[in-house]
């Protein structure tokens, strides 16, 4: 059974109710998004090959995602770097115990993977920011904020994008960026999942 939920708890549940029932979490609130979290991994292992010691920057809305503390579980555990960065009022006091916050334009700098957020503006105040653009104007990557990172950095987006809101429109076809890779190796990587949770050995 492959599920998206709102509540992250009705895993638990559902696991309890249903002991002989596979299931695949394919969200789970702002908890979790595990399929994501793999997709990811996968197309930074398929660049860089070796992971160990890259630095990963996530940028926007780190309050509300669920990308992000899937991410901050699998990525550690290939001695990957997590680093935080987004406006003031999205940040999140937990995952910055586990990821330290920088300022945006240092993480560019520094990181080794920029992944952009998506903006959930269904999840904040409508006063957040006045409007699309103004989000843009201080956090979106844009071209001449992408001169800053390093030479062979790459660009994600867990999606669905918001093209001039997180990330100019032109970045996002930019060489390096690995968002439609993202999408496609998503494809392999979710039927894998079914098909393990079918019973199927990739031995």
């Amino acid at each position: 059974m492959v599920i998206r939920h709102a509540r992250p708890c009705v895993f638990q549940e559902l696991a309890h109710r249903l002991p002989e029932c596979a299931l695949v979490n394919a969200g789970a609130g702002c908890l979790a998004h595990p399929t994501q979290a793999l997709l990811d991994l996968y197309t930074m292992r398929k660049h860089f090959k070796e992971l160990e010691g890259k630095k990963v920057a996530m940028i926007g809305d780190i309050k509300h995602s669920r990308v992000v503390r899937s991410s901050l579980w699998a990525l550690s555990r290939f001695g990957m770097e997590i680093m935080v960065s987004g406006p003031e009022e999205m940040r999140d006091e937990e995952i910055e115990q586990l990821a330290p916050y920088v300022p945006f334009e240092d993480a560019l700098r520094e990181a080794d993977v920029v992944m952009m957020l998506r903006v959930q503006l269904e999840r904040h105040d409508q006063t957040l920011f006045s409007s699309a653009q103004a989000y843009f104007r201080q956090f979106g990557l844009t071209r001449k904020r992408a001169r800053l990172m390093k030479p062979d950095a790459i660009i994600m987006h867990p999606g669905p994008v918001n093209r001039g809101v997180e990330i100019a429109d032109e970045m996002v076809e930019d060489q390096r960026s690995k968002i439609f890779e993202q999408m496609k190796n998503g494809v392999w990587v979710r039927m894998a999942a079914v098909e393990r949770a079918m019973g199927g050995d990739f031995r």
